[in-house]
């Protein structure tokens, strides 16, 4: 189940385990997962490290982590994403030339599918 990095540390390594546990398992958003012991004993790890993996995915707003409940697949918030592009941008990492040529090559394939998946309804609204 675990995806190893190389040379990576042991919560990096905790990190891809949850994500590929979450894709594998096809999880959606507000699904939950499995405890930290849980992990710890597939992975190999002590309850430490999944704690500290459980908050780094939280903190990427990947999962949503309550006191006294079980960790839940988060649904998607843009504010992370936009948080890092104006990181990267300010940072001089990247330009706002490439931001725009990212945003058309997602628009347009945004347009595509919605074309693709519309319904006999949509088509004549």
């Amino acid at each position: 189940m675990a995806i190893m990095i190389e040379g990576g540390s042991l919560v990096q390594n905790a990190v891809q385990a949850v994500r590929a546990h979450i894709r594998d398992n096809d999880l959606k958003a507000g699904d939950t997962l499995p405890g930290e012991s849980h992990f710890a004993g597939t992975l190999g790890v002590s309850r430490a490290v999944m704690r500290e993996a459980f908050g780094a995915l939280a903190a990427l707003r990947q999962i949503d982590v309550a006191n006294g409940r079980r960790a839940r697949v988060a649904a998607i918030d843009g504010s992370v994403m936009a948080a890092s592009l104006d990181h990267a941008v300010s940072t001089s990492q990247i330009s706002f030339a490439e931001v725009w040529d990212v945003r058309r090559t997602v628009e347009l394939r945004i347009a595509e599918l919605a074309a693709i998946r519309r319904t006999p309804a949509q088509a004549y609204n």
